[in-house]
């Protein structure tokens, strides 16, 4: 079995982590998130903007804690776009928590279904995958690939009536 898991907003709590930033680092305010993330994935290519080892681990929601720890090896985080500052995230955010740390495919500008339809066949059956963002559960879910699809909705919006919702990982059987 393996667990493909969205990073922002699914295992990582992108709202606050804006909002940390803008107090504590850098501010960018009046901006979009995409130019955001533009930005400061700038910044930490540059080396103005970085995070210390384990800086970032209180984001990380403690139910996805949890469950990398219920799932040992048979988790990995899919991210999309920036690729400097997720690289930065992921690494202070699970520095120590998890050993092993959990493999991370970075899917650069490429969107996840077709991601995975390239790499899937190295994973173990049967895939499953958690993702915020419907375009990419319904891109996913169109395949064809046979995985298993669940959305996540950290936001309390409801969600949509394709996959199954969760509002936390404590909410899988």
């Amino acid at each position: 079995m393996t667990w493909f898991l969205d990073f922002d907003r699914t295992i990582f709590d992108t709202d606050r982590f804006i909002r940390y930033v803008h107090t504590n680092h850098f501010r960018s305010h009046g901006l979009g998130e995409g130019a955001i993330g533009k930005i400061w994935n700038e910044q930490v290519e540059s080396g103005k903007l970085k995070f210390f080892p384990g800086e970032l681990t209180s984001f990380l929601y403690q139910d996805a804690l949890k469950f990398f720890k219920r799932y040992p090896g048979k988790c990995v985080i899919m991210t999309y776009d920036n690729l400097a500052l997720q690289k930065a995230k992921i690494k202070s955010s699970f520095f120590e928590v998890i050993m092993p740390e959990p493999e991370v495919l970075y899917t650069l500008q490429q969107r996840k279904g077709h991601f995975l339809e390239n790499i899937l066949k190295r994973f173990t059956m049967p895939y499953r995958f958690v993702d915020d963002s419907v375009d990419e559960l319904s891109l996913v879910g169109e395949s064809g690939m046979g995985v298993e699809i669940y959305e996540m909705r950290r936001d309390g919006k409801v969600g949509g009536i394709d996959y199954p919702t969760l509002k936390s990982f404590d909410d899988l059987p």
